[in-house]
């Protein structure tokens, strides 16, 4: 479960847990998902968003944007 500790998305390890974390907590199926939540974290999340939680939000509120 995503919380207030530090996320690097350039660390793969980390990103994968991440990926993986949420892909359990919204009940995402498909490869295609994750692989569109992976494309979001590397090309267009904010710098200034370090925080999983706030990560975690960010991912819902421009979901549909990607």
């Amino acid at each position: 479960m995503p919380d207030k500790t530090r996320f690097d998305r350039n660390e793969g390890s980390q990103m994968l847990y991440f990926i993986n974390q949420l892909a359990m907590l919204w009940h995402l199926k498909q490869i295609c998902s994750c692989l569109k939540m992976e494309r979001m974290l590397r090309e267009s999340l904010p710098e200034r968003i370090v925080k999983q939680e706030v990560v975690m939000e960010w991912v819902r509120k421009n979901w549909d944007k990607y």
